[in-house]
């Protein structure tokens, strides 16, 4: 501890005297140890000669005496063993004392080698104070001469009036009003302070907050007005930025004939050139460090397609971004106000429909690089968009499934889970297509129908989560509970109420299940009652005040009988906390996530599905299975354990995007012209995709 304290001193010449005299010290103590324990040790060993001779003569004593007591003679053995014992035991101690004298020597080398360090670096310390001082006198001679130069400016009788400081600041102190101004105009140039924000950051500002062209100049003119500062950049480069991201080359607006009504006028804008589009979005997620590529199969694309309002839009959601289900990071392919089909898609947007098919990779460039990245595309949305986008009749036929041959109207009880079926192929739709006609249909096909995008497999149909969930809680959870509140509110018990108004069967059998329920209840009810009626009037008697601050679970009630020991006596009521572990249980919802699934996340969500189907059959048994509840049983499970995922690009997005179409046509309301309106509402979702990035 002296030793290393001794390091620590700040001289390192001090630092060397100290440690000299403690090596001194310590090779002294270290000297007169060793000489008292030697001469301990010979005085041992001359003990230990002398006892071995008294035994030995004791020995041969006893021999001549032939006296051969085996006691004693055992003792004098085990005697000469403790001997030989501690004979051992000081040669080891001497073995110790050679190792101590080792290390010890090799402490002296190592503080040799440490002083000799020291030694050297205050050599080095004098060198380099040296040069500091050199450098500090020629420094101090040009203060001194900066010194001379400044006091003879200021003797001279001039006015001096400068706009530019940039060299000039020897000037320091003269009189001027916008020295202070260009002093921080020259920090926000030289890269030292951000007064003012980019042309992309007031882009984002300026789309973000909804600024109008009056309401941006609006607020500059005031900043300016009030002499403050102004952060944004000037109109123009915003402008700029706008028409680089949706200029007129970019997509295109024109008016055509309805599908099925000629004489209606139809609105369409859809882009030019859907690769270039996506490459470029793709380039802005790299510059922004967005893209995440989570997946091994390159850029997740998902097709969108659903009406809302007057217009049916196609957009693409690109699935590597941290936030996929962001309606603003939909790229707008098309958006016309006609019926929704596959008819009208083909009919008023052919070459965005043909380009998709033919969007196999992805040509970006990275560091002025051109690289190839494969495209992994999918088709997403409701059922019905998918339904029409296959060739399928949809939920109602006879075979509602898209993805296999099981027919439809079977009833949860009759059901059977994991059964074999004949899978659909892209080819079993093609052929059973063909094989049609106007008036049958094969295989729940439509007869003469062709896939939509050819270039998307049935295995990279996305079975909606949102639709999905939605369908089954609706239809097996909310629909009985209003049917059992229903039940239990209508006065008329005598009431006939049919499966429109809620199932006839289940409301006599729950209103059989309640009467009888209620007569095994009446004993249990009237003792209850009698004991809240004991509780009510301790309240009355003060014996309880209605408070308890020394529960940490306190009712806020003002009179919670619960406070009351008596009302345990009332087996009617429980203070328990009654929480439904089924509903923990069949949490699918928290799993429906944009990421990648862990395979403990996986096996949850399975396990999940099974917990929720055992519920249906307790208590939906007389209920069909819909085509919703029938792929969340099926094949929600296969397409999870192929992509890892199930909500990595759901239908979310697009419901959300209709609001923002709504609100950028809410905006323009006053356009008269429907080509115009279209077109400023198709670039503000361009400009939207753009705002996403950047945020």
């Amino acid at each position: 501890m002296e030793i290393d304290s001794a390091g620590d001193d700040t001289d390192p010449v001090e630092t060397i005297r100290v440690l000299r005299e403690q090596l001194e010290l310590l090779e002294k103590e270290h000297n007169r140890k060793m000489i008292a324990k030697m001469n301990d040790f010979q005085r041992n060993v001359h003990l230990i000669h002398g006892k071995l001779d008294k035994a030995e003569k004791k020995v041969e004593v006893i021999k001549r005496k032939k006296r051969y007591n085996r006691i004693e003679i055992q003792a004098e053995i085990d005697k000469n063993e403790r001997l030989k014992r501690e004979n051992e035991v000081l040669a080891k101690d001497e073995e110790t004392l050679v190792e101590q004298n080792e290390r010890t020597e090799r402490s002296r080398h190592f503080l040799m080698q440490q002083e000799v360090a020291l030694e050297n670096q205050i050599v080095a310390m004098k060198r380099e104070m040296e040069e500091l001082s050199a450098e500090n006198e020629k420094k101090s001679s040009e203060i001194l001469n900066q010194k001379d130069e400044i006091i003879a400016l200021k003797r001279q009788p001039r006015e001096i009036k400068l706009i530019n400081y940039d060299n000039k600041v020897d000037y320091l102190g003269l009189e001027s009003k916008l020295f202070y101004k260009d002093v921080v105009n020259k920090l926000e140039r030289d890269g030292i302070a951000s007064l003012k924000l980019s042309p992309q950051e007031g882009f984002q500002a300026y789309h973000s907050a909804n600024f109008t062209r009056q309401s941006y100049k609006t607020i500059k003119k005031i900043l300016k007005d009030h002499q403050l500062p102004d952060p944004f950049p000037p109109i123009k480069g915003i402008i700029s930025l706008e028409r680089k991201v949706a200029s007129d080359d970019v997509f295109t607006v024109y008016q055509s004939k309805g599908v099925k009504d000629e004489g209606k006028i139809v609105t369409v804008a859809h882009l030019n050139d859907v690769a270039k589009t996506v490459s470029e979005r793709i380039e802005q997620l790299i510059d922004t460090e967005k893209l995440t590529l989570d997946f091994d199969k390159g850029i997740w694309l998902t097709n969108l397609g659903d009406k809302g309002g007057q217009e049916v839009k196609l957009c693409l959601s690109i699935g590597n971004v941290d936030l996929p289900n962001s309606c603003h990071n939909l790229i707008p392919l098309g958006v016309f106000d006609d019926e929704e089909s596959s008819e009208a898609l083909l009919k008023h947007i052919p070459t965005v429909i043909d380009q998709l098919n033919n969007l196999k990779e992805l040509k970006i460039t990275v560091n002025n690089t051109e690289l190839l990245i494969p495209v992994d595309m999918f088709l997403g949305d409701d059922m019905k968009f998918q339904y029409d986008m296959l060739g399928h009749q949809g939920a109602s036929a006879t075979n509602p499934c898209m993805f296999c041959l099981k027919r439809g109207r079977i009833k949860i009880r009759d059901y059977k889970r994991g059964e074999r079926t004949v899978r659909r192929t892209e080819k079993s739709y093609s052929d059973a297509s063909a094989k049609g006609s106007a008036k049958t249909t094969v295989e729940s096909v439509k007869s003469q129908s062709s896939f939509v995008f050819t270039g998307i497999s049935l295995d990279h149909v996305t079975i909606p989560s949102l639709h999905t969930i939605m369908g089954v809680a609706q239809g097996f959870g909310f629909d009985n509970l209003l049917l059992w509140t229903t039940t239990m509110d209508c006065e008329d018990k005598a009431l006939k109420i049919t499966k429109a108004d809620i199932k006839q069967s289940r409301v006599r059998k729950s209103n059989l299940i309640n009467l009888q329920k209620t007569v095994q209840m009446l004993d249990v009810e009237l003792s209850s009652m009698l004991t809240v009626a004991v509780v009510l009037q301790h309240f009355q008697d003060s014996t309880l005040d209605g408070t308890d601050e020394t529960e940490r679970a306190a009712c806020p009630a003002e009179k919670c009988l619960y406070r009351d020991r008596s009302i345990g006596k009332a087996p009617l009521f429980d203070a328990r906390l009654v929480k439904c572990e089924t509903c923990e249980e069949t949490s699918v919802v928290r799993l429906c996530v944009p990421r990648k699934l862990h395979p403990e996340e996986m096996e949850d969500m399975e396990n999940a599905i099974d917990t929720m189907w055992l519920c249906l059959q307790e208590f939906a048994a007389d209920d069909n299975v819909t085509p919703e509840l029938y792929a969340l049983l099926e094949h929600v499970m296969e397409f999870v354990e192929t992509h890892h995922t199930w909500a990595k690009t759901s239908e979310h997005p697009i419901e959300a995007f209709h609001a923002a179409y709504n609100t950028s046509k809410l905006r323009y309301r006053t356009t008269r012209n429907d080509l115009l309106r279209a077109k400023e509402c198709f670039k503000r979702c361009l400009i939207n995709n753009r705002v996403f990035d950047l945020s």
